[in-house]
């Protein structure tokens, strides 16, 4: 209607405020919180924008895609495939039914790329996918594989349930049968080192693992809200802010997003906002319309149930079998 003037204009958006009354989000001149938004994006001088679509790229039995950059990798059916920048595909490893279904960690380190699940554990290089080799050296035996992997300071971690393995200092395919892990109260499902230590997160809190290598970590309690399954990522601190220095590592949790920097600092980024009956994730690191975001996709917790779960030591062998 003609000569009507707005009670209130909008010209900023704070972000997602979920756990606050919906009728006590204050709204100003400043600005104002959403209590939810869907398919919108928040820039960084807080203006809504419509999120853009997506092309599908491939189609099928795909899980675990991973890249650093340059080579990326994923899952299809049994086989671990490389996709190319046409968008074509070659396999590296066909492991059967050592590699349907299961999620697949990748890490880089040493000029290697290493990828493992709870069934298989081998290195790419060049390409060409390769078995760890057997050590023909007194206490030593071949690194294990596990649900996590990352790599620190020369030395190769893998979790399995309430434990980390670690490789031998700059041998990571071998470890010492007689001091090789440390153990924690509850499943691990955060592993991501900084500068000069380790984010981890077991059972109901998260630690950081102080310290230049794995002899000499010192453990501290950072957290209490264990971080999702695979909403880990490590970013370099300049695409995250001005003043952040170093890699940090960011993770989701019941209690929102959170940056852990170097020294075993944990920063909360939104107190506003916490997901709800999330569990097993996938996140990554984009620069989308000139500003840094943090994707997370989480599945929905449908139920509860009980069950035991084990973990075997997978080693791959040079004919994609586990031993």
């Amino acid at each position: 209607m003609a000569g009507l003037v707005p009670f209130l204009e909008i010209s900023s958006f704070l972000g997602v405020n979920n756990t606050t009354d919906p009728a006590r989000i204050p709204v100003t001149r400043r600005g104002a919180f959403l209590v939810a938004g869907e398919n919108v994006d928040i820039d960084d001088e807080k203006m809504l924008h419509r999120r853009k679509g997506f092309n599908q790229v491939l189609q099928g039995d795909i899980h675990s895609l991973w890249s650093n950059g340059d080579v990326c990798l994923f899952v299809e059916g049994p086989e671990l495939k490389r996709l190319w920048p046409d968008f074509t595909d070659s396999t590296i490893l066909n492991g059967g039914a050592h590699v349907n279904g299961s999620r697949m960690e990748f890490v880089e380190g040493g000029g290697k790329i290493f990828f493992c699940n709870n069934s298989i554990i081998g290195y790419i290089e060049n390409g060409v996918s390769h078995p760890f080799p057997e050590p023909e050296v007194t206490f030593k035996k071949r690194m294990v594989g596990g649900h996590l992997l990352e790599w620190f300071n020369s030395r190769l971690y893998a979790a399995q349930d309430d434990k980390i393995f670690f490789s031998d200092a700059a041998a990571p395919m071998r470890m010492d049968t007689r001091k090789n892990f440390f153990q924690f109260e509850g499943r691990l499902t955060m592993m991501k080192a900084v500068a000069d230590g380790m984010f981890v997160s077991a059972g109901e809190n998260i630690f950081f693992l102080k310290g230049s290598d794995a002899v000499d970590f010192v453990l501290f309690k950072v957290g209490d809200s264990p971080a999702y399954f695979g909403s880990a990522i490590k970013v370099e601190g300049e695409e995250v802010g001005p003043g952040i220095l170093g890699t940090v590592v960011i993770w989701l949790s019941d209690d929102g997003p959170f940056m852990g920097l170097a020294g075993g600092q944990v920063k909360d980024l939104n107190p506003n906002y916490c997901p709800q009956n999330m569990g097993q994730s996938a996140a990554i690191y984009r620069d989308d319309i000139g500003f840094g975001q943090y994707l997370c996709v989480s599945q929905l917790i449908g139920g509860f149930g009980e069950g035991q779960m084990e973990f075997p030591l997978p080693i791959l062998d040079g004919r994609g079998r586990t031993n």
